[in-house]
């Protein structure tokens, strides 16, 4: 920047000398030094070129200082996070501090817990049925032979999804909870369960057994 103060300096001289107060200028400048009227033409170039030239200095210098708040500024603003509720949770209402033309007021805002569409709903379901296929046989090792109470959730909290069984036929074997009514069989008993996954408007049945 100092290399470019000069050569600047003198190009605006060349510029606005015209619309400069040269007379004024001579006559101080006459009175601190005493020369020849061509130097001191010369004297009085010089000074206003260097006002001119530190002028410029200044004013770049407070413009960086000013870019140089200005993104200091912008990279501390305050971010605000609210924390969302998963699917299927509940409405909540966070309080807030701001300052409005110089006073502190508290302000309530609703924050609304995550949400399913049309689209995100299916693979819900998909990720529902899943985990329900891995945990309804409960401690029984495989759909073909159940001896042991099965484990029929009512509901798989991580996705938000709530879970209703029907069970085909009315069958007198196994209740809703899961628990077998009658363990003396004299013989292997077909028992079709279906389990409905629903949110909101949404709603998917898949047989389980």
């Amino acid at each position: 920047m100092r290399e470019l103060k000069r050569p600047v300096g003198s190009f605006l001289y060349r510029k606005i000398h015209r619309f400069l107060n040269m007379r004024t200028i001579r006559e101080r400048m006459r009175k601190i030094h005493v020369v020849p009227e061509d130097e001191l033409t010369r004297l009085c170039e010089e000074y206003c070129i260097r006002i001119l030239s530190n002028s410029l200095l200044v004013f770049f210098g407070t413009l960086v200082l000013s870019v140089g708040l200005a993104v200091y500024m912008n990279r501390t603003k305050t971010s605000i996070v609210l924390n969302r509720e998963s699917y299927g949770g509940d409405e909540t209402v966070t309080q807030l501090e701001t300052e409005i033309n110089g006073e502190k007021q508290m302000i309530s805002v609703d924050v609304l817990p995550l949400t399913y569409d049309a689209e995100s709903i299916e693979e819900a379901f998909d990720k529902g049925f899943a985990y329900i296929d891995s945990v309804y046989l409960g401690t029984n090792e495989n759909a073909d032979h159940i001896t042991e109470d099965l484990e029929l959730i009512d509901s798989v909290d991580e996705l938000g999804l709530r879970v209703s069984w029907e069970i085909e036929d009315e069958s007198d074997i196994v209740d809703y909870r899961g628990e077998i009514i009658d363990h003396r069989l004299d013989e292997p008993v077909l028992v079709n369960l279906v389990a409905t996954l629903s949110y909101e408007d949404f709603s998917a049945s898949r047989t389980i057994l």
